[in-house]
């Protein structure tokens, strides 16, 4: 078993629900869900249909992996309350497309260090699409994606919070802010301060699949058709699959070609049916059926005309 933690995102979230409904496999569900977004019918709707949930007051609006971690920390620190080793953590919308645990999750002894991340740059490592970053002005290297993180429990409720979370390890407003004062402490957390953390201690970076989403050459147009399929297809090999809501909202002639083509839309498409009625966006729904159809469409064109060449 195994807990994870999402920030709740109003319309976009409910797929991120939608995808956990019939996993078999036992987790414990944190949502959290800021003061204007909280909805008594959604809430019961969560309750009803998950069998162990936590659901908190977020009130805050950026820096969001630092303040979701360090009030999912203070908040369990001291219970008596058998938080699991593995903590998977969630800013964004993934939409979770295998097992919980399954035979892709890595098992609890891999998790040796405080946490495990992914980079925003997915060929941060490749033989040559790593140099093309640099050429189109993107940052290089291995980049922290602060919308997912896995914590290892064991090793971050011992950690020093002012070690991991406070930029300079110096609490912000010193003066006015100290550890009773909950809110004005949690807001108090900046991601600049676990970049420095991870950058200076060892954390275990996970495979490209634990973590599914579109790379930044995908939306500059820099690869080539071939690749761009491809990458579709790793997608939908991915343990979850974490698509931007601005990508989402986006009408399909106003995405670039890359994002056209990589994003495999109808796992979206798929879930429509599983969220209730009366929560479902039917503007959004629109939006992603269509994609999909282009989608189903432009590829199997490309496709067919790559075999005609000998290119694919």
């Amino acid at each position: 078993m195994i807990d994870i933690a999402i920030r709740f995102h109003p319309v976009y979230s409910m797929f991120t629900l939608a995808s956990l409904l019939d996993k078999t496999e036992r987790f414990r569900l944190h949502v959290f869900i800021s003061p204007p977004d909280y909805n008594d019918a959604l809430v019961t709707w969560i309750l009803a249909n998950f069998d162990d949930v936590q659901i908190y007051q977020a009130d805050y609006t950026t820096h969001h992996m630092a303040k979701m971690s360090l009030q999912f920390k203070r908040h369990w620190f001291r219970k008596d309350y058998p938080i699991n080793k593995i903590v998977q953590m969630y800013t964004n919308v993934p939409i979770f497309l295998r097992e919980i645990i399954g035979d892709q999750l890595p098992p609890n002894s891999w998790f040796k260090n405080i946490g495990a991340i992914t980079s925003k740059n997915v060929f941060h490592n490749h033989g040559m699409f790593k140099s093309y970053y640099d050429i189109l002005g993107i940052p290089s290297g291995f980049k922290t994606d602060f919308t997912f993180i896995i914590w290892n429990w064991e090793e971050l409720k011992y950690k020093q919070d002012i070690d991991l979370f406070f930029k300079d390890g110096v609490l912000p407003n010193r003066k006015h802010i100290n550890a009773t004062d909950i809110d004005a402490y949690i807001n108090g957390a900046r991601e600049v301060a676990l970049e420095k953390y991870f950058q200076s201690h060892e954390v275990s970076k996970m495979p490209t699949y634990m973590h599914g989403k579109l790379d930044p050459l995908l939306e500059l147009d820099a690869l080539g058709t071939l690749d761009t399929i491809n990458y579709n297809i790793m997608l939908r090999k991915a343990y979850t699959l974490d698509i931007h809501p601005n990508i989402l909202e986006k009408n399909y002639y106003n995405l670039q070609n890359g994002v056209q083509l990589a994003t495999p839309w109808d796992l979206y498409t798929k879930l429509i049916d599983k969220i209730p009625v009366n929560m479902r966006d039917a503007r959004l729904n629109e939006k992603l059926l269509i994609k999909a159809e282009k989608q189903k469409q432009s590829a199997g064109k490309l496709i067919k005309a790559g075999f005609s060449l000998g290119k694919i």
